[in-house]
């Protein structure tokens, strides 16, 4: 079962995705073209929701001021207003057409993990309990695997 919706060029392999759920219920892979996947998770409850919407708005307004949009903005607004954050990305296998399950888990985990281990130190700091899945979808953008994505 996808956890976002989204017209896409391929689906991701069962393999792979039945391989991030076990690292999280919440992990998602998207097809981002040019054999690059995006690899995240998807929160219900997150600031990028929202900023995905100003996002689709001010594509919207280019596209009605006759200007190009790319493609990749659309998909990361798209994704964005469902709750998806970027975490990692992931290539094909030796010019195949799907990467293997192992290196979609190496590119997710540390992401993952250390996001937990920041989240739980800054709660321990702060003397209160954290939930670091509140904080896995601060935002899409910001990443340097994102960074050719992240313009109009």
């Amino acid at each position: 079962m996808r956890l976002v919706q989204l017209p896409e060029e391929r689906e991701p392999p069962p393999d792979c995705l039945l391989a991030l759920r076990e690292l999280t219920p919440r992990a998602e892979m998207v097809y981002a073209g040019n054999g690059l996947w995006w690899l995240g998770v998807v929160v219900d409850d997150t600031p990028a929701i929202e900023e995905g919407w100003k996002l689709v708005a001010m594509a919207r307004g280019r596209e009605r001021d006759g200007k190009d949009v790319r493609v990749a903005t659309w998909r990361k607004a798209l994704l964005m207003t469902q709750g998806f954050r970027l975490l990692g990305t992931v290539g094909t296998h030796n010019g195949g057409t799907d990467p293997l399950p192992s290196a979609c888990v190496q590119a997710l985990a540390p992401a993952l993990y250390s996001t937990h281990k920041e989240d739980d130190a800054a709660a321990d700091q702060a003397g209160g309990q954290g939930d670091a899945d509140d904080n896995l979808a601060d935002a899409f953008h910001g990443l340097p695997s994102a960074a050719g994505c992240s313009s109009v």
